[in-house]
C-alpha cells in the first residue's frame, strides 16, 4: 500500500479536540476505552480474530482482524484493543486504516472501512494524540466526520454503527457550553436512529444503554419519548 494515496490527505486536516468526562457512571477512564465493548457470545469473534495480534505485528494484521467482523460492535472493541495495545502508534494505525478505506472505495465494505478509520481516530484523540486530533473533525469531534460519512453510505441502517458515534459524541467530553448543544444534537440524532433498528436485549441495545447513561438517559427513557410523540 503506497501512503500517497489521494485518501490520506483528505484525514489530515482540521484543528484540536478538548475532551472532559463530565459526571457519570464511574469509570477509570473515557467510555469506549477503558471498558471493553459489551458482546456477549460475539466476544468469542472478537478474541479468535485478535489472537496472535501484538505490538510488533499490529499494523500488519488489524486490517485482517476487521475484516473478520463483520457487525461494528465487534470492530470497535478491535480498534479499542489495538489503540490500547500501544498508544504511541496512533499515526501509523490511522493511516493503515484510512488507505484500507481508500482501497474499498466503491465496494460494500467502504461504509464499514471508513467507520473504522474514523472510530480510530476519536480514540487516539481520546488517548491524547495531539496529531489524531487534528483529523477528519466535524463540529470539534476527531474523526466524526468519517462516521458520518459511513453512516449515509452503509447499505442499510446500521444500529452498532450510530451506537458507536453515540460515543463519540458524548456532550460531556466538551467544556465549552455551546459545543455541548452541539455535540449533544448528533448524540441523540444517533441514539435514536440506533433504537429504531436495534434488536431487544442485544449488545447494541446494552451498549446504547450504557452511553445514554453519560447524559442522564437511557433506552428505556428514549422509548418513552417515542411513545409520547
Amino acid at each position: 500500500m503506497k501512503p500517497s494515496h489521494p485518501f490520506v490527505p483528505f484525514l489530515l486536516a482540521a484543528t484540536t479536540i478538548v475532551g472532559v468526562m463530565a459526571a457519570a457512571p464511574a469509570l477509570a477512564g473515557p467510555p469506549g476505552i477503558c471498558q471493553s465493548v459489551t458482546l456477549g457470545d460475539r466476544l468469542s469473534a472478537v478474541d479468535a480474530a485478535w489472537a496472535g495480534i501484538d505490538k510488533a505485528n499490529l499494523l500488519e494484521r488489524l486490517p485482517a482482524a476487521l475484516d473478520a467482523c463483520p457487525r461494528a460492535l465487534e470492530r470497535m472493541e478491535l480498534l479499542r484493543r489495538a489503540a490500547t495495545l500501544e498508544e504511541s502508534r496512533a499515526m501509523p494505525v490511522i493511516t493503515t486504516l484510512a488507505l484500507r478505506a481508500a482501497e474499498l472505495g466503491g465496494k460494500p465494505a467502504h461504509a464499514a472501512a471508513l467507520f473504522d478509520a474514523g472510530y480510530a481516530i476519536n480514540l487516539y484523540s481520546t488517548l491524547g494524540s495531539k496529531d489524531a486530533s487534528a483529523l477528519a473533525k466535524r463540529d470539534g469531534v476527531a474523526g466524526y466526520a468519517l462516521i458520518a460519512r459511513a453512516v449515509e453510505l452503509a447499505p442499510q441502517p446500521d444500529a452498532g454503527m450510530h451506537v458507536g458515534a453515540a460515543f463519540m459524541t458524548i456532550p460531556g467530553m466538551h467544556r465549552a457550553e455551546s459545543a455541548k448543544v452541539v455535540a449533544r444534537t448528533h448524540f441523540l440524532v444517533h441514539a435514536h436512529a440506533a433504537l429504531a433498528t436495534i434488536q431487544p436485549g442485544s449488545p447494541e441495545e446494552k451498549n446504547l444503554d450504557f452511553v445514554l447513561q453519560f447524559d442522564d438517559l437511557s433506552v428505556a427513557s428514549l422509548r418513552a419519548q417515542a411513545r409520547s410523540k
